[in-house]
């Protein structure tokens, strides 16, 4: 069985501090690349809030919860983390995997001291893709985000840098039809960058004899979806993007949204698959919060709270390559045998670490049992009914 030998990758992969900041070192980066050889990154970067109740924590601060449910406060106080994270599909999973490897705090202006400059979350957004930029190996970047991080800043960075940009776009955007550059008569002045406004996104998703059916697998599961695209010229990207806007069929009501990307040149069927991909990123923050202690750190010093989320993504991201380890060789044993859910195709958080207990179980009571003295049924059913109690 090839196992990975983590204790390098924790004590390597973080933290320096630069400022306000902290980064990760390039140790675990490239050992993700190099164990699913990735001959290109997709990398989606999202926040989310981490409440925090002590009064003395360090970096807490209050933040609006735009996910928030009706019923909920749409403050909290806690801390908000900015995240990266390799996205990539595990054929043997049969999903997306996201592999965070990057987190850093944002610190609200009020709480940040005048030794340190303050930072938005554009800003630490660009800061990391900075860094990833460098310790790239020369692979192409495609960043993927929600609309939060649409904006001109970072779409200015990423064209300076050739990383290509997915995200999702406002209904009410402002697009303008690109310039023809062999019609511009020579007048004085500065010559147009752009031509005439374009009709508003919600009405041109109305004109349905302009769009094409397409069927792909999003979520897991094969959907076919209606889009149309077109080329326009945004202000926020300062130049011509690519518009897709997708309508997804489903049984109460249709649903309408509106995508852009940088990259002229790249197919609908990528442009798609990445945004749905960039769920990934999500599960990924709720399965370390709900099963990997991400909210229940106690700590409240400045070194142990920057250290407390890198750590817990190291942690997640070395679980889930363990698992894709263990699935080429064990797939049918990641799958639990639950009478009543036989039909699972996926694996999920809780088996992965269902399977990582029963390995630890087995080796430590092999290596305690006596060979010599029992039989090796007698020993299988022992450890039979210890991963039961697993």
């Amino acid at each position: 069985m090839k196992e990975l030998n983590i204790s390098p990758i924790i004590t390597d992969s973080y933290i320096t501090t630069n400022g306000s900041h902290r980064f990760y070192r390039p140790l675990f980066f490239h050992t993700i690349i190099r164990i699913l050889h990735l001959k290109e990154l997709l990398i989606g970067i999202d926040d989310t809030l981490v409440p925090k109740y002590g009064k003395h924590i360090w970096g807490r601060g209050v933040h609006f919860d735009h996910a928030a449910k009706v019923n909920l406060a749409q403050y909290i106080k806690g801390h908000n983390w900015v995240t990266a994270g390799i996205i990539h599909h595990i054929s043997v999973l049969k999903k997306w995997i996201c592999f965070p490897f990057m987190a850093s705090l944002f610190v609200s202006q009020s709480a940040v001291s005048s030794s340190e400059q303050f930072q938005r979350k554009i800003d630490i957004a660009i800061t990391m893709l900075k860094r990833i930029k460098e310790e790239a190996l020369e692979l192409p970047v495609t960043l993927v985000a929600d609309a939060l991080y649409a904006k001109k800043k970072l779409l200015c960075f990423c064209r300076e840098v050739h990383i290509t940009m997915i995200s999702r776009l406002r209904s009410d955007a402002a697009l303008f039809a690109p310039m023809d550059s062999s019609r511009r008569r020579k007048k004085r002045g500065r010559p147009p960058v752009k031509g005439k406004r374009l009709t508003k996104l919600a009405r041109l998703a109305q004109q349905k004899e302009h769009f094409s059916p397409l069927t792909l697998m999003l979520y897991g599961k094969e959907k076919t979806v209606e889009y149309r695209e077109f080329f326009a010229y945004w202000k926020p990207a300062a130049a011509v993007v690519k518009m897709v806007i997708v309508i997804y069929p489903r049984k109460r009501k249709t649903v309408t949204s509106y995508f852009f990307c940088t990259d002229l040149l790249r197919p609908v069927v990528s442009i798609i698959t990445a945004v749905a991909a960039r769920w990934s990123l999500e599960n990924a923050l709720k399965d370390m919060k709900q099963h990997l202690g991400l909210g229940q750190w106690q700590c409240w010093s400045e070194h142990s709270v920057i250290r407390s989320v890198p750590l817990t993504c190291t942690a997640y991201s070395t679980l889930m390559i363990w698992s894709q380890q263990q699935a080429l060789q064990f797939a049918p044993t990641l799958w639990d045998t639950i009478p009543w859910r036989s039909h699972k195709e996926t694996v999920s958080i809780t088996d992965v670490l269902y399977q990582l207990k029963c390995q630890c179980i087995t080796e430590s009571i092999s290596s305690i049992l006596p060979e010599d003295r029992l039989s090796k049924q007698k020993i299988e059913q022992v450890i039979e009914i210890l991963r039961l109690a697993a």
